[in-house]
């Protein structure tokens, strides 16, 4: 489906300062987690601010703000420190998902492509797709990884969007954000996990896993110590990176679905869940 190459060192050094959040889930293994910040007291109430949206994702940190997504309003740059907007940036579409941030460019998805911005709100780019990007993407080494809700995968270039490859799974849609375990990238439509090689944009491995189709709730699988964490719809599974295996599956139907990715440290996992 393309052709990329691995950068040596992948993806376990890309983040270095404990400091930054640019991505969804933190880094491009989504742990949801920094083990460099240890332990802090209760937190308190700096600052708030109306963002005349609804939030269905998670902010992100570029410099010394916040990118904030919201339904309605699109994308806000707020003051970390404040909370006061600079800027803003609103395609006229619907933001379902989370932004991150590459090299000083913001990159999200909405219901008619992903476009990229600078950090004035001012677009560089865009690339239609077939249908809603729900799905948070995936930037590393000036490539651009997401799917979309026709089931089509792709590889677009950082700095152009130009289209470096993609492929069709299937019509159910990608639902679940991708994350990276060496040269395999995981990523999961309503029904199925899938293992992608980097390199090839192959399909390596699929696992039946359902997940909460046409949610309006970001999930992604946590890459923790070699194991990929997957969050389905009433179950979290533990999976071979390599080879999709499911290794072991924890079932809390009892409290709800899953409405969240997964997040951990080599202790403890952690979802949130809604109870209909």
């Amino acid at each position: 489906a393309w052709d990329l190459k691995l950068p040596f060192g992948t993806t376990a050094s890309v983040l270095r300062n404990g400091s930054d959040w640019p991505a969804y889930r933190r880094d491009l293994r989504r742990q949801g987690a920094d083990s460099d910040v240890g332990t802090f007291g209760a937190p308190t109430l700096d600052w708030k601010t109306y963002l005349g949206g609804s939030p269905l994702g998670e902010p992100a940190v570029l410099g010394e703000r916040l990118v904030v997504p919201t339904k309605e309003e699109g994308l806000l740059f707020l003051s970390r420190s404040n909370g006061d907007q600079r800027a803003q940036f609103d395609p006229g579409t619907t933001c379902y998902t989370s932004p991150v941030v590459h090299d000083g460019t913001v990159y999200c998805g909405f219901d008619d492509g992903l476009y990229a911005m600078d950090r004035w709100g001012d677009q560089t780019w865009k690339h239609s797709t077939n249908n809603w990007v729900r799905t948070v993407p995936l930037a590393f080494d000036g490539v651009i990884l997401f799917g979309d809700s026709d089931g089509t995968f792709y590889a677009l270039d950082a700095d152009t969007g130009r289209l470096q490859g993609s492929f069709n799974y299937d019509d159910t849609g990608f639902e679940v954000s991708p994350a990276i375990h060496d040269g395999t990238v995981v990523a999961g439509t309503a029904f199925t996990a899938l293992g992608i090689n980097y390199e090839t944009g192959t399909v390596d491995w699929t696992t039946d896993i359902t997940a909460d189709q046409n949610s309006s709730y970001s999930k992604a699988p946590a890459v923790i110590d070699g194991t990929v964490y997957y969050p389905g719809k009433d179950a979290v599974c533990a999976l071979n990176p390599n080879t999709g295996v499911v290794q072991w599956q924890a079932d809390i139907s009892d409290y709800g679905r899953i409405v969240s990715a997964v997040a951990g440290t080599d202790a403890s996992l952690y979802v949130c869940t809604h109870d209909m």
